[in-house]
């Protein structure tokens, strides 16, 4: 179980007022009226992006070597009435709510580097250290158990990385892969903020820009969210 993000756009009016670019919808169900959005133009569960956007405890976000763009603000003054009927039918499973105008979002500074982490097993440790250390692996995961799983240090993985390349190419090399297909060991690596959020700075960033109509309104579209575990 993950955690999500309820991640909506305002445009400011010319009378200072908010109003919600998201399509909301309103119903009903077995406890009476209620309110949905299918027009969210985020909904990733990306945690290095999280974190930036104000999410999770300040140990962890400095263990990641990242600097939120703002700690948590809460519900802004003037939410707009569809927000603020949405937030509260989440009540308190609906946590740490925030928001940010684009301005804010594009001075943050994306190039700087946050520390990632996964485990890797003896295969893709090799075909991450053959490739470049300082990106991230093409495949690797949060964590994983089972019976057959084996947890190594870093330092056993780099053992089996010398043993494997003192082996001829082929036949060994394999076998010993196939031996070693479920050990793990866990790796770090840094790369930028902007290549650490999947999707967010190539697809929404682009959108959000689009419904300012341009660099001249960073201030009049802010995005609202707060999260769900």
């Amino acid at each position: 179980m993950g955690t999500n993000i309820f991640f909506f756009v305002d445009i400011r009016q010319p009378d200072g007022t908010w109003q919600a670019h998201d399509r909301f919808t309103c119903g009903h169900d077995e406890d009476g009226p209620c309110i949905g959005c299918d027009t969210r133009l985020y909904d990733g569960r990306n945690s290095t992006l999280f974190t930036i956007l104000g999410y999770g405890r300040a140990s962890h976000a400095s263990k990641a070597g990242i600097v939120p763009v703002s700690p948590a603000r809460g519900i802004p003054d003037d939410a707009t009435p569809q927000y603020r009927q949405f937030a509260a039918e989440w009540g308190e499973d609906g946590h740490s709510h925030s928001y940010l105008t684009l301005r804010e979002l594009l001075d943050y500074d994306w190039t700087h580097r946050v520390r990632l982490e996964g485990w890797l097993n003896l295969g893709e440790w090799v075909t991450w250290t053959g490739n470049n250390r300082a990106k991230a692996p093409d495949t690797y995961c949060a964590g994983i158990i089972g019976r057959s799983i084996r947890h190594v240090s870093t330092g056993t993985m780099e053992k089996l990385l010398e043993r494997y390349h003192a082996l001829s190419a082929g036949q060994e090399r394999a076998s010993f892969l196939a031996e070693n297909a479920d050990t793990y060991a866990q790796a770090t690596w840094q790369i930028p903020a902007y290549a650490a959020i999947d999707y967010f700075w190539a697809e929404t960033v682009p959108v959000l820009l689009h419904i300012a109509r341009g660099t001249s309104g960073l201030d009049r579209v802010r995005i609202v969210f707060f999260f769900n575990n």
